[in-house]
Parts: structure tokens; sequence; C-alpha cells
């Protein structure tokens, strides 16, 4: 279960202290769309933003959420963000059995990727929690996505969590470590997606991401296609990565485990650089 936070112990600068849940002040959500957007812009947002309706007696909402992942999923990709105005963390899924989300259902009018850290402007028809992923809402694919800002390290850190560990611990697959959870634990189980930071990674050959985290080592499957192609380019070769954060993913059960998963990594130098 993703705990209470605890400081952070890394030797990078020290990040805004959380207050338990992640939060996007109102006034970085403004800074951030001011920044980004012009007025038109920002007005178009907010209005979708407090537009309501009833679909089949569910509540359908417009939501901006802060994009911490595009990963590899079926074929397609799972995106995944921390709503803007509630701090939540939103997955927008599918109608198809995959729930992955198709490229005419993500990409911009332009025809661009979202990138993580983009702030996106979407529609939700219902939410469709299955176990503990709770983050789970369906998209509405006639609305087309809209990026409506973007965030930097400095925002980013205000959205950074701190659970005492990534779930639970103890279990390790051929190659990974600490890395799947038995579905006899589920129960012990209440959500599917961290945001943490980390002094250091390294992706290994076989595209795990290792890493340190509140005294414990990890080796978790990479899914980033953004770095799963540095690694083809490089030829599968080890990459050293600085401070970094990465959004961890916990996927559904795959021959009696639910695996834990790098969905994103984010490096500072990679950032600050532009």
């Amino acid at each position: 279960m993703i705990g209470a936070p605890a400081p952070y112990s890394g030797k990078g600068e020290e990040c805004p202290a959380p207050s338990g849940k992640a939060m996007l002040p109102q006034r970085l959500l403004v800074s951030t769309l001011l920044n980004n957007c012009s007025r038109e812009s920002i007005r178009s947002a907010y209005n979708a933003h407090r537009k309501r309706r009833t679909l089949g007696g569910q509540v359908g909402k417009d939501v901006r959420i802060v994009c911490l992942a595009n990963s590899r999923k079926a074929g397609d990709r799972c995106i995944a963000g921390i709503d803007v105005d509630s701090a939540e963390w939103v997955r927008p899924i599918s109608r198809r059995m995959s729930e992955a989300v198709s490229v005419t259902e993500r990409q911009y009018a332009n025809r661009v990727e979202p990138r993580v850290l983009d702030v996106i402007s979407m529609r939700l028809t219902e939410k469709r929690s299955d176990g503990f992923q709770h983050e789970n809402w369906l998209l509405d694919s006639t609305v087309q996505w809209e990026k409506v800002g973007r965030v930097d390290w400095e925002d980013l850190c205000l959205l950074e969590q701190q659970p005492e560990d990534l779930w639970i611990n103890g279990y390790s697959s051929w190659g990974g470590l600490n890395n799947r959870i038995p579905v006899d634990r589920q129960e012990e189980i209440s959500d599917s997606l961290a945001l943490i930071r980390v002094d250091r990674v390294r992706i290994s050959e076989d595209n795990y991401a290792h890493f340190r985290y509140m005294g414990s080592r990890y080796a978790i499957k990479l899914t980033d296609p953004v770095y799963e192609e540095r690694m083809r380019v490089n030829g599968n070769a080890s990459q050293r990565l600085g401070e970094s954060f990465i959004t961890v993913s916990l996927g559904k059960e795959w021959i009696g485990y639910f695996y834990k998963l790098a969905a994103a990594i984010i490096e500072r130098t990679e950032i600050e650089s532009g």
C-alpha cells in the first residue's frame, strides 16, 4: 500500500514537502497556463473544466492532467497523470479489452504525441475501478485531447509522492528485484500508481530500471518508450542516469503476480536542459 510520506533522503536539492497527497496548487496551475497558453486557450480550458454532463447515470467530466506516463501497452499506450484540480491520479482507458489508448484517441489535433509533463485537457465519461486500479476512467473517444500547458522540474517537485515502500516487497522474478506481488496479497493493495524521486537510475541491457528507494533496492521492467528507443539506438548498452523521478505502475495479474513497471523516467538534467 502507498503509505504516508517520509522525508526525501536524496542528495539533490530539496523539493517542497508534500502534505500526504500530490498537490498542484492553484498558483502553479495558473502560472503554467499563463506561461504556455494564450488567453483564449486559458478561457477555453477553464470553461471545459466547468462542464459536467450525465451519461447513463454516470457523471462525465472534463479534466486537465499533468501527463506522468505515456508507456507501452499491448501495442498501444497506457497514459496516466495527476488531475491538476483534484490532485488525484487518473488513468484514462479505452473500451477495448486491453484498455490501451490508441493513436487516434490520444494524439492532439496536429497529430503530435502527448509527452510526459504536458498538461492535457481530456473528457472522461465514467470511473472504471478494477481491483486496486482505482485510478481508471473511461475516456470519451469523441473528444480530442488538447495540450494546454507544460510543467518543469520545480513544478514536478510539488507532485512528488513519498510512500514508505512500493506496495509490498520481498517477491522477485528472474532478472527482477522486488518487482512483483503475488495475487493472494491483493487485498493489501489500495492503488496502482506512484511518482517517486531517486538519486540515480541504471537501465540494464534487458530493459530493467535499477534504483534504490527508501532503503530498498529495485529492478523493475521499463515500459517507457522514450528510454526504450534510446536503449535500442545505443545497442542496448546499459545506461546510467542521475537524479530522476520515476512513475511506477502496478499492472494487472500476469501468471499469478502483479508486476511493478517503470512507466516513465524523468531525468532532472534532461528537463532542465530543455
